[in-house]
């Protein structure tokens, strides 16, 4: 028997031992098993020795790689490479050591496998020794502390590119500079630690469940991808950093379930830990803690529906944070994040409120280097200081005193007050912009670069006092108020569109204010100097510093006194916009100091009222003198100009009557003769005082609504409806001669009828009838540039008895009543007409060819309204008059037939006169006399009739339709003369009636019965600027 010599411990110290010896002893040992046939394929540890290389100390056989190797008690040692087994398991209290430049590549697999008994396998890698390629498996029974099954590589040992799965209570190391080197490692329920100086090399490394993964003591995670997953099993998933361990520029997603709660999955870093450069992506409810010194560094995290949290002198370091929606940044105790960056979207939030004194904190500011986005931002009763990284921010979230429930819950606290008093602070050389409606209380500090609120819109404010020290600017498009006090030597900056309000004693203000455009409105006290920048204005009724305006200024917020504690300078080209009354009021600036006028424009707004020439406004006040003049004054009165004046100490306004004529003004005909009318009633005139003192537009707009145009419009609607008399007359004439197209005209009896008639033959030219038509209309006419747009309807009948005079001829008389409406809304105005009609007609037929007449007069009634709207002359003036319309008509017309179709070409003329009766408007100093004037017109018509019958189940149809041009002859724009109370008369026209116009008709009767007809028609008559339309649906019964 061959005898061996031991140390080591027991082991066999191979490193001593030539390897050819070896290899003799193990060829003969395996010859010798093989001499005796065996059932066993397991080699088994049998703990005798503790060298892998020791054939006698396996049981059943010597391993090989196609053996399994089982060790459930005793320590193997492997001291160099060259092990093989088909796989290795590890039990009870087995150990495998794999030392100098061993390796698990021989290993198919290992299994350490704890029972949770208090035996620990354990598999330990040491002195440069590496896992190879192998996969490796630890694990236990559930044990809490992870203690279960043990790997672990020490003495810089290396994963290399293993596979290694810890499962129920497994537990992985790292130490000693060892590494994870390419490995996977995934652990569920158990821990993988990396401790003094060990790396996860560019391991990717999965942890599930309540596992534990951490680096301690100067370990790094270095360029490894770490994914912490919560499977939603009680308890937490943890990664933590500690003891100056670092992350290095590993890549580590953490992942929750999406509990109530940010505790699912947590990255932990604290007792002086770094996230280094690494990138974290929290989602879904996990957290990332930073305690104890511990830094986020260089790191970017990004953060969706999860919590990050610095507390206990913990800094953001010069990280890059993304809050995302949903997300939650707290910064409890001491921590602070002078230079990080971050970036606070919509739904997320920054909570600085766990340092408020109420929860124990120290009520100190957090310094955040860049903070910008639309998330909020709670402060508590702490504060935050922004802008340390001088850069360009932009805050479009609200600031403000609350706090985050869920921050107070993540922390354990109970329910508290809820805090008030929370404060910012700007500092660095950027610009910090707010454009949320800010609500925190505690003030504001500018200690560098600017403060802007609002970024041109219409949303950006704080509340509260502001120590400035930088610049506070304001760039807003509408309103905003600043009700807080401004202290400090900073400067301040009106640069949006829009209007800010400073309403607080800011007095002890040492800057300087610049207003570059919108407005600055000053109805508190502001110290300091102030420029008015050519695009900018100045007003209010408060009290600024030393003032130059080089744009405007505006005393008051209507008619009010600014005051200047200080100088005043007007440059050239400045505006001084000044607000008078008729009572003698006036906006005023009141110069402590002295008044240097170097020129500009004084621009007077006059309100409404009477302006006397002899009244005195004092615009100008200087304590300390007044030297220089402005280069002129401009009003809005049309009629009136400002005269200014100056002493030692002031400047003063005076108004004085300019050359304008009021008819000058006017941009039609009408308003210039309304203007021309208006200024004869002379001084102390209601009218004339009124326009005296009104702009160019209210006087254009007050002579149209005293035009009163509308009764020169309604003769124009006189005129034109004159038309549907004669229409009734041509159809009755028609009718009666038996005419093809003629209208389903009623005729109410005839004498000794002998046979009836069709349709179209309502009437045998033999014998004596009575008739009656209605008839109506609606439509407008369209103003003309000078005459305002007209609606009108009316509606009416009329009725006539006629009869035989010869055999040739036909002779009749009529009498009618019609009820007309016009409405001018342009100036007001409306009016309605009762028309009482009488008149005579006749007509005769050689042949085919026809011939139609008539005479006939209408009495018309007229009532009017003008609605006048002004505050000298305002009321309803009222107009109670007659009119009269004459007219006269001819027509001849020429039947033709071509099978069932019937033509009749015609052409009309008639003569319309239209005489106003003189009268007077009631009503005040706007009413009218009106001078009694004729306006005439001639219409020629030219057309075509035409009809033809038809059968619908033994139903006799009649269809007909007409087309014509009608032409006016003469002045188409009636006018009229009249005159205000002790004014001369002047001329006004009304809308202008239709010069040429298209008329229509379209009908369908059918025939119910031998006497009875029903029917349908369409009348219209339609011109460039004039429409008028009728529908009418008739029953005519012959008896």
């Amino acid at each position: 028997m061959l005898k061996f010599s031991c140390n080591h411990g027991g082991g066999i110290d191979m490193r001593n031992t030539h390897r050819r010896l070896l290899d003799i002893l193990s060829t003969t040992t395996v010859l010798a098993f093989m001499a005796t046939p065996s059932l066993a394929q397991e080699a088994v540890w049998d703990g005798s020795d503790d060298e892998w290389y020791n054939p006698f100390a396996w049981i059943g056989t010597v391993p090989d790689a196609s053996t399994p190797v089982i060790i459930g008690s005793g320590r193997v040692y492997i001291p160099f490479s060259g092990a093989e087994a088909a796989g290795v398991t590890l039990s009870g209290t087995g150990i495998l050591d794999l030392d100098s430049d061993s390796s698990a590549d021989g290993f198919g697999f290992v299994d350490v496998i704890g029972d949770g008994s208090g035996d620990v396998p354990e598999l330990n890698f040491l002195d440069v020794s590496s896992a190879g390629s192998a996969t490796i498996k630890a694990s236990g029974a559930g044990n809490d502390s992870f203690d279960d099954a043990r790997i672990s590589f020490s003495q810089q040992s290396t994963a290399a590119n293993a596979t290694v799965t810890l499962s129920n209570g497994g537990r992985l190391t790292f130490r000693d500079d060892s590494t994870a080197a390419s490995a996977s490692l995934t652990s569920d329920a158990s821990m993988i630690r990396f401790e003094n100086n060990a790396s996860a090399g560019l391991a990717h490394i999965i942890s599930t469940g309540t596992s534990v993964v951490e680096f301690v003591d100067s370990a790094t995670a270095d360029g490894a991808t770490i994914d912490v997953r919560d499977r939603g099993a009680a308890g937490p998933n943890l990664l933590q950093f500690r003891d100056t361990a670092s992350a290095g520029s590993a890549t580590i997603n953490v992942s929750g379930v999406g509990q109530s709660t940010y505790a699912d999955a947590t990255a932990t870093f604290f007792n002086d830990s770094s996230a280094g450069t690494a990138t974290i992506n929290l989602s879904n409810h996990a957290q990332a803690v930073f305690r104890a010194d511990s830094t986020a560094a260089s790191a970017r995290l990004v953060s969706d529906d999860s919590l990050i949290g610095f507390q206990n002198n913990a800094n953001a370091g010069s990280a890059h944070i993304t809050n995302n929606a949903g997300s939650l940044v707290i910064f409890v105790h001491n921590a602070t994040a002078d230079g990080a960056t971050f970036v606070n979207n919509l739904g997320g939030v920054i909570d600085v409120s766990l340092r408020s004194t109420q929860l124990g904190g120290n009520g100190t500011r957090v310094a955040i280097g860049s903070l910008s986005g639309a998330g909020d931002v709670y402060l508590g009763s702490a504060g935050v200081t922004l802008g340390a990284l001088n850069q360009n921010d932009t805050i479009s979230g609200t600031i403000n005193d609350g706090y985050s429930v869920v921050a107070r819950d993540s922390i354990g606290l109970g329910a508290f007050p809820s805090p008030t008093g929370g404060s910012l602070e700007k500092v660095g050389t950027g610009t910090l912009t707010l454009t949320g409606n800010n609500t925190y209380t505690g003030g504001t500090v500018i200690s560098d670069g600017t403060l802007q609120l609002g970024d041109g819109g219409t949303s950006g404010s704080i509340a509260g006092d502001v120590q400035n020290d930088g610049a506070l600017a304001f760039n807003r498009s509408n309103d905003v108020a600043l009700g807080g006090v401004i202290s400090g030597a900073g400067a301040i900056r009106q640069i949006g569109a829009g209007r800010t309000e400073l309403t607080g004693d800011s007095s002890a203000f040492s800057g300087s204010t610049a207003i570059e455009a919108g407005t600055l409105a000053v109805n508190g006290l502001l110290g300091g100097t102030l420029d008015v920048g050519s695009g900018g204005r100045l007003q209010g009724t408060g009290t600024v510093g030393t003032t130059t305006v080089s744009g405007t200024i505006a005393p008051g917020n209507s008619i009010g006194t600014l005051t200047v504690n200080g100088d005043i300078t007007f440059e050239a080209g400045s505006v001084y916009d000044v607000e008078v009354d008729a009572a003698g009021q006036t906006d005023l600036i009141h110069a402590l100091g002295a008044a240097t006028i170097n020129g500009g424009t004084v621009n007077v707004a006059a309100g409404t009222g009477t302006y006397g020439t002899s009244t005195r406004y004092t615009i100008l006040t200087a304590d300390a003198g007044r030297s220089g003049t402005f280069a002129g004054a401009t009003t809005d009165l049309a009629f009136l100009d400002p005269l200014l004046g100056y002493d030692a100490q002031n400047a003063y306004l005076n108004f004085v009557r300019n050359g304008t004529s009021f008819g000058s003004i006017g941009q039609t005909s009408n308003e210039a003769e309304v203007g021309r009318g208006v200024e004869s009633t002379g001084e102390g005139n209601t009218l004339y005082d009124a326009t005296l003192n009104s702009t160019v537009d209210q006087a254009r707009s007050t002579f149209g609504v005293l035009s009163g145009e509308i009764h020169a419009s309604v003769v124009s609607g006189l005129l034109d409806d004159s038309r549907f008399v004669r229409d009734a007359i041509n159809n009755r004439l028609r009718a009666a001669f038996e005419t093809p197209q003629i209208t389903s005209l009623p005729v109410l009896g005839f004498v000794e009828e002998k046979n009836s008639r069709t349709i179209d033959q309502p009437a045998p030219a033999a014998y004596n009838g009575i008739w009656a038509s209605s008839y109506g209309s609606w439509g407008s006419i369209d103003g003309d540039g000078n005459a305002a747009k007209m609606k009108r309807s009316t509606g009416g009948f009329v009725a006539g008895v006629d009869g035989l005079v010869t055999d040739d001829w036909r002779l009749g008389v009529l009498a009618g009543y019609s009820h007309s409406s016009f409405k001018v809304d342009g100036r007001s105005s409306s009016a309605s007409v009762d028309s009482y009609h009488l008149g005579v007609y006749g007509g005769t037929q050689w042949g085919q060819l026809s011939f139609r007449s008539g005479l006939a007069y209408s009495w018309n009634e007229i009532d009017s309204d003008r609605h006048i709207v002004s505050d000298a002359f305002g009321g309803t003036v009222n107009g109670d008059y007659r009119a009269g319309t004459t007219q006269v008509f001819g027509e001849l017309a020429y039947a033709m037939k071509a099978g069932d179709l019937a033509f009749e070409p015609f052409a009309n003329l008639a003569y319309v006169n239209v005489h106003t009766n003189g009268f007077s408007e009631q009503g005040g100093a706007a009413a009218l006399s009106i001078d009694g004037q004729s306006n005439d017109l001639t219409f020629s018509t030219f057309g075509m009739r035409a009809s033809t019958d038809f059968l619908i189940s033994d139903v006799k149809a009649s269809a007909r339709g007409m087309i014509g041009w009608r032409h006016a002859y003469g002045d188409v724009t009636p006018g009229l003369s009249q005159a205000f109370a002790g004014g001369d008369v002047f001329s006004i026209a009304g809308v202008p009636v239709a010069r040429d116009a298209a008329v229509l008709e379209a009908g369908l009767d059918f025939a119910v019965t031998p006497s009875a007809t029903v029917g349908v028609s369409y009348q219209g008559q339609l011109a460039a600027d004039a429409r008028d339309h009728s529908v009418k649906a008739q029953l005519n019964v012959k008896f």
